[in-house]
């Protein structure tokens, strides 16, 4: 480190220009660090205070410096990162979470970009999930609604007087005694673990079915999920 003019010296890491009698003598004339940073070398905390007060002098210059490594590293960044992640998987999954709670709007905007942009890739990941987990997710589903029985039993009595409202509405006026007697038995002869369903849906999306005979069929429980209100 050079000595200035005046008999003073700039100090290699606190980066302060101080008078010779602040630094150690050394072969050839005075070390590079000050006496008060080779002493607070072995203090970790006097360490950790000169590190930060760096970073905050020197943040926009650091994070470019950083930024432009990663992109001349993408290979390397992405291996450190998933090291990183792996050896400190409960503290990301902690900051994660406390962000997601901070950041509640900023995390909806994107999650919903995320799901625009992979919507394909997600129905066919999802998808293969269900088909190679089916047992795990009813167990998953008659779980949770064990759990939360109470709080969705309000929710259930709306949807199911909607369903037998709809239900009224889509019996025609000129259906007879005998098909409806024809209905009941369907209901009557519905084989075990399978249940009736209407072919074109009382409460499709663009199209509504009638309540009658020939619009009902057997599906399983699982097939009738899946079908939903889809024609």
């Amino acid at each position: 480190m050079e000595m200035s003019e005046d008999g003073k010296k700039c100090c290699a890491r606190c980066k302060k220009i101080k008078s010779l009698e602040e630094f150690h003598r050394a072969k050839g004339g005075r070390r590079s660090a000050c006496k008060l940073c080779r002493k607070t070398e072995g203090d970790p905390e006097a360490r950790r205070q000169q590190k930060r007060h760096f970073w905050a002098k020197n943040k926009d210059k650091i994070n470019k410096k950083r930024k432009q490594w990663r992109l001349d590293n993408s290979d390397k960044a992405k291996q450190y990162e998933r090291a990183y992640r792996a050896k400190n998987k409960e503290r990301m999954r902690e900051y994660s979470k406390q962000w997601r709670l901070d950041n509640p709007d900023i995390f909806k905007q994107y999650t919903k970009a995320s799901y625009h942009k992979h919507k394909e890739k997600n129905k066919e990941v999802i998808q293969k999930y269900r088909e190679n987990n089916k047992e795990k997710i009813k167990l998953t589903v008659k779980r949770w609604q064990k759990l939360n029985k109470e709080e969705q039993r309000p929710k259930r009595a709306a949807i199911l007087a909607k369903y037998r409202a709809s239900k009224l509405q889509a019996v025609p006026p000129w259906l007879g005694r005998e098909l409806k007697s024809e209905i009941k038995q369907i209901y009557i002869d519905c084989p075990k673990g399978y249940q009736v369903d209407h072919i074109v849906p009382l409460q499709g999306k663009n199209i509504r079915g009638l309540h009658v005979p020939w619009n009902l069929q057997y599906l399983t429980a699982e097939e009738n999920q899946i079908k939903g209100n889809r024609f």
